[in-house]
């Protein structure tokens, strides 16, 4: 009975200790996702960033291709390049 219960107890601590073991590499896995999740956030939001800096350029451009084109319209092709200094 007693070999039993020794049996039982050693096996219990094994396990108890496995338990603890593997917590607390989940825990360390835990933080590691937080701080990738962290991390890419950050690589997204200035990626973001960037893209809408490049959307920016290219309406500033798009708004001024759009007035030469006006220019060219209502003036004369002569006039409008002279006014954007184009030559």
């Amino acid at each position: 009975m007693l070999l039993r219960y020794r049996a039982l107890k050693t096996a219990n601590t094994d396990l108890a200790a496995t338990l603890q073991g593997l917590t607390q590499s989940c825990e360390e896995g835990r933080a590691q996702l937080g701080n990738f999740k962290k991390e890419r956030g950050n690589v997204n939001l200035g990626a973001t960033n960037a893209i809408a800096g490049l959307q920016r350029k290219v309406e500033a451009v798009q708004a001024a291709t759009r007035q030469r084109v006006k220019d060219f319209q209502k003036e004369g092709v002569g006039r409008a390049v002279r006014a954007h200094h184009l030559f």
